[in-house]
């Protein structure tokens, strides 16, 4: 918390309030309908496949301590998950 903006105890409790950024994106979900839902679960599981992708592609370099097996592996099906889900209406 940065403690330069308070000045009073008004402040304070003000600050206290504030929601994270994770905070406020699971308030707003609780308002989405089931479209809504569907679209932010499919954004992330893609957001973790490309995820899983480029961590398989650097595991590739002899610098990196991973298996990128391991990665692709992952990566993988999570592929089977985002398709699967995409057929669901």
């Amino acid at each position: 918390m940065n403690l330069d903006s308070i000045n009073t105890v008004a402040d304070l409790v003000a600050k206290n309030e504030e929601l994270t950024p994770l905070q406020q994106a699971l308030k707003a979900l609780t308002e989405v309908d089931y479209e809504d839902t569907r679209l932010v679960t499919l954004w992330l599981i893609s957001n973790m496949l490309d995820f899983h992708k480029e961590r398989a592609a650097a595991s590739m370099s002899p610098d990196v301590d991973a298996n990128p097996l391991s990665w692709a592996h992952d990566a993988g099906k999570l592929e089977v998950i985002l398709e699967t889900l995409k057929g669901i209406e």
